[in-house]
């Protein structure tokens, strides 16, 4: 991912629109654009203020787009300039996105998936303790990361306490340097917009989306928001999710309330053309995470960890001492939770193998990183760059 976002910084790509993209292409460049600060270090302030640069320029490329919120920048130790940001996030606003079933001033919260940060290592890997989401939400108290478990009640909904936490994090950190809307939170921000629209019966569309742990963070917090009635669709507001490449970090009660709170709709042609679905490719290993056969849990089309053993033909190339060995440590992370992890409803789309197929491990982990980035611009814009 650094060695992505560096060269589109560095290059002639950075800041040439894309033609004529329909609305999933354009929501797709907004969650890629929370990227921004991907390859850089320093301070948070530091971040802030380039994020705040880049961004609407980054923004136009896809489409008439402008910062509506944020960018927020997150870095837990604040001071260090050691690694880039453990967490960005934007809202972003077209006022006239064509969709199939018309045109929608649309506002779109953007998260980024993981940074390489050391607290963002903590929100993927935290997998080993769970928070019940029902004393959450009805504890209604969105700023607090709650007391884990690792003895859930598996008809209820559990989150991944890494997740939970970011899901926090996003919710309620704020920037006084903050492009849009400095000092003021992301739910602060949206309850606004919401009771405006309402006011004015001026219908609106709220999407999140993000790509990987942002993927993951789109579906939690706009799970959160909404069982806490933080926020809520109406009349005139109509609230979607567009996560993209996310593991799932959550039980199959979790899902289950998630579906029902957020319809699945998926019109198939182009293939990524979904709402309220985890947009996946079958050669990216991360959203076979963190469900595993015989845990109990539903693994959905696949997605599982035990099936990442055979992917990139590593059986057949002499691999499966290393997969294996993989799957098993990954495995072993997450069971101490206790809790039976199942796939996020999903959209499982056609992706292309990596060719050829790696023939040692860091081939294998190279092949696994690029589908997971480059497979991802592929299916979106057809070049492995965004």
């Amino acid at each position: 991912m650094k060695l992505l976002v560096a060269y589109l910084v560095s290059s002639s790509l950075f800041g040439t629109a894309f033609c004529a993209l329909d609305a999933w292409q354009q929501i797709f460049g907004q969650a890629w654009s929370a990227y921004v600060v991907d390859n850089s270090t320093g301070t948070q302030s530091q971040l802030q203020v380039q994020a705040n640069a880049w961004l609407p320029g980054n923004l136009t490329r896809y489409g008439n787009w402008t910062p509506a919120f944020g960018p927020v920048v997150y870095k837990a130790n604040a001071t260090s300039s050691d690694f880039t940001a453990d967490n960005v996030w934007f809202g972003s606003f077209n006022p006239t996105l064509v969709y199939k079933d018309g045109t929608w001033p649309t506002y779109v919260v953007s998260i980024a998936g993981t940074e390489l940060a050391p607290d963002d290592i903590f929100e993927d890997a935290n997998v080993d303790w769970v928070v019940p989401l029902n004393d959450w939400a009805a504890s209604g108290q969105i700023a607090h990361c709650w007391t884990p478990t690792q003895n859930p009640i598996i008809s209820n909904p559990y989150l991944s306490n890494g997740t939970a936490c970011a899901s926090s994090i996003v919710s309620t950190v704020t920037s006084v340097l903050a492009l849009k809307q400095p000092g003021v939170t992301l739910v602060k921000w949206l309850q606004v917009i919401i009771a405006n629209a309402n006011a004015a019966k001026a219908p609106i569309r709220i999407i999140f989306t993000g790509h990987s742990l942002g993927g993951g963070l789109a579906i939690s917090v706009s799970f959160i928001l909404s069982q806490m009635k933080l926020i809520a669709p109406s009349s005139y507001v109509d609230i979607r999710v567009y996560p993209i490449a996310a593991p799932s970090v959550g039980n199959d009660a979790y899902n289950s309330i998630f579906s029902s709170t957020f319809k699945a709709t998926n019109a198939n042609s182009p293939p990524y053309s979904s709402w309220n679905l985890n947009v996946a490719h079958d050669q990216d290993i991360v959203p076979m995470a963190w469900c595993a056969l015989g845990n109990g849990g539903t693994c959905l089309q696949g997605r599982n960890l035990d099936n990442m053993v055979f992917m990139y033909d590593a059986i057949q190339n002499g691999l499966a001492g290393f997969t294996t060995s993989f799957v098993a440590g990954l495995i072993l992370l997450s069971a101490p939770s206790n809790l039976n992890y199942g796939t996020s409803p999903i959209n499982l789309v056609t992706g292309i193998a990596p060719n050829p197929s790696p023939t040692t491990s860091v081939e294998w982990l190279d092949a696994a990183w690029n589908e997971h980035v480059e497979g991802y611009c592929l299916l979106f814009f057809g070049t492995p760059t965004c």
